[in-house]
């Protein structure tokens, strides 16, 4: 579990506040990423990598079901 925590908080690093195209507050984030399968977040911390050294290449099919399974959970965290 406490590799699972430091894994979220890596992540939650990835999308500092502050972003312009990024209305959540951190919190959110790191709740919604807190709602990831550790496969989910191994794919999310991938993603996070990649997008440092390319932003343009495109995602795969499990990419993007794990963007879509982030985005519903920051919905969801957004409600609460």
């Amino acid at each position: 579990m406490r590799n699972i925590r430091n894994r979220l908080k890596e992540l939650s690093k990835s999308f500092p506040p502050g972003e312009d195209n990024n209305p959540y507050p951190q919190h959110l984030r790191a709740a919604a990423l807190g709602r990831l399968s550790y496969e989910d977040l191994v794919v999310m911390s991938s993603l996070a990598k990649a997008e440092e050294q390319s932003p343009t290449i495109p995602w795969n099919a499990q990419e993007l079901r794990v963007v879509e399974k982030y985005k519903a959970a920051l919905a969801l965290e957004a409600q609460r």
